[in-house]
């Protein structure tokens, strides 16, 4: 979705901050550093950086579902395409619908500009894109953190 909006100042942004940047050797870093960047770029409003803050989440979020979900059914993330459509379906179907709902949640902020206007529009839906952010790092972590728990007491025995 963030491709697709903007495209000749996404393509700029990707090849001359996110790409220079390799030297970091962290994907993570740089996509932080690209967004501190945008950020910068169109000023210093809260609505700008709440939005940009809420895109990085978006997509940190989006990549470790499927990843969880490749690495449960033992696939790396380029093998969603291995997946059976049973199987595919549901994931792909479910991370589209997640990463639209987020960012048109993040999005809104960027055209409310204010911390005000912001925070009125999050209040009254409850703040939902935190809430879903939060709860799939919850989930994530524990998940993560007993799957490796199960291998550890697989390779004892």
């Amino acid at each position: 979705m963030i491709e697709s909006f903007n495209i000749n100042t996404n393509r700029w942004i990707a090849w001359y901050t996110f790409k220079r940047l390799r030297w970091l050797k962290n994907k993570t870093l740089s996509y932080i550093a690209t967004f501190v960047f945008v950020i910068l770029w169109h000023g210093f409003w809260p609505g700008y950086f709440i939005n940009f803050t809420l895109e990085f989440f978006d997509i940190i979020a989006s990549q470790t579902f499927v990843d969880y979900i490749g690495t449960y059914l033992g696939l790396s993330l380029s093998d969603l395409d291995k997946m059976h459509p049973v199987i595919r379906l549901p994931v792909t179907l479910i991370t589209y619908v997640m990463m639209h709902l987020l960012l048109l949640y993040a999005v809104v902020c960027f055209m409310l500009l204010s911390w005000e206007q912001c925070y009125k529009f999050m209040s009254a839906v409850y703040f939902f894109g935190h809430v879903a952010l939060i709860i799939w790092a919850v989930f994530y972590i524990v998940m993560t953190k007993l799957v490796h728990k199960r291998r550890g007491h697989l390779h004892k025995d």
